[in-house]
């Protein structure tokens, strides 16, 4: 039977359980899902999360189930290993490396290897993958555009939202053509709403910061051997409702990854899969392959991915004149400052906001 597996994206990825169709049957039960990554950088960051397929009785799907595994291992091809600690959660694996550590050192060229030892003694282990050069992004810039929806009444209704596009070289220092892949967060202000009846000098407003991981159900990657040019110019990577979140001006930030030749084929076949506008079932999920290999049993299918990479970061401010002025959420309670919802009034019910300003925030 056709039944559903969840690739564990994490916050490493995109923050999310991305749910994935796999042509597949309940004799995958027990079978693992293990996601990881390791990221170079200051502080170089691993992250791993292991699950478990299990299929629910009676329904065409499964959940994903925490598992317990006797230790993770990370090891490079210098023969340098490193345990990872166990967090948030049984099923969860993060470590941070220090610049220049002497005990593990991650660097661009070298490869890596993750090693899984569950609590039945199977040995999962991954091929050794490699942190290449990412090239450097040039500009972060968009366009307003206007989409159509259907209202509960059937009528067609448009709304405004922002296609970002990246510019970027293609080529590194070694000369390579990289495979790319990129990710996306944003940040925005909430102010408290100011209640009607207070009188100059009025009180301080709370304000808050909002972060947000976005384009969490859609990976977009890009293989520059398709091409000759030296550069990609206005690449569409991501689009945006242009909404209250832009009110006070809004920063996005723009990872740039360089992927393994395999790890961009993997992520490449995922991106098809749950591409929800052009043909989920076009590329049989079933035929995504993992490079994690179970050493004592090897016809046992393990799911998902290790690899590793340095990132470019580029970040781009956008200030409310730019995009038209939005109005506000929370504006129309100005006057009626009692029907306002809580968050108008709190902004730390604002979902992922504190009062913390971020370093880049001018």
């Amino acid at each position: 039977m056709n039944i559903r597996i969840f690739l564990i994206c994490l916050l490493l990825f995109t923050s999310c359980l991305d749910e994935i169709s796999f042509a597949t049957d309940d004799s995958n039960d027990g079978n693992l899902v293990v996601q990881a990554k390791l990221t170079k950088g200051n502080p170089s960051t691993i992250h791993v999360q292991i699950h478990q397929i299990n299929t629910l009785q009676g329904e065409n799907a499964i959940n994903p189930i925490e598992v317990n595994v006797q230790n993770v291992r990370l090891t490079n091809d210098l023969g340098q290993t490193l345990e990872l600690k166990q967090t948030m959660g049984s099923s969860s694996y993060f470590e941070e490396i220090p610049i220049n550590d002497p005990q593990f050192s991650v660097e661009t060229g070298q490869s890596y290897q993750l090693n899984v030892l569950t609590q039945e003694g199977d040995e999962i282990v991954s091929t050794f993958e490699p942190i290449l050069p990412t090239p450097s992004m040039n500009s972060i810039g968009f366009e307003i555009k206007k989409g159509v929806v259907l209202d509960r009444f059937e009528d067609e209704a448009t709304f405004d939202f922002l296609e970002y596009h990246v510019s970027t070289d293609l080529t590194t220092f070694n000369g390579e053509r990289p495979f790319l892949k990129w990710n996306f967060e944003g940040a925005y202000q909430v102010w408290d709403l100011q209640p009607p009846e207070d009188i100059p000098p009025f009180p301080p407003r709370d304000l808050c910061y909002v972060k947000e991981k976005l384009n969490e159900n859609k990976v977009v990657v890009f293989d520059s051997n398709l091409v000759e040019d030296e550069q990609l110019q206005q690449f569409a990577v991501l689009e945006e409702f242009l909404n209250s979140r832009y009110v006070y001006g809004y920063y996005l930030t723009v990872f740039q990854e360089s992927l393994s030749e395999g790890a961009y084929h993997y992520w490449n076949q995922v991106a098809q899969v749950t591409d929800r506008s052009g043909g989920l079932f076009e590329t049989p999920a079933g035929e995504i392959e993992s490079n994690f290999t179970n050493l004592n049993r090897t016809e046992n299918v393990i799911y998902g991915y290790f690899y590793a990479v340095e990132r470019d970061t580029l970040r781009r401010y956008i200030p409310p004149s730019e995009v038209n002025y939005p109005l506000h959420l929370c504006g129309e309670f100005t006057q009626t400052y009692e029907d306002a919802p809580a968050q108008c009034k709190d902004c730390l019910l604002w979902e992922n906001s504190s009062f913390e300003k971020p370093d880049y925030w001018e």
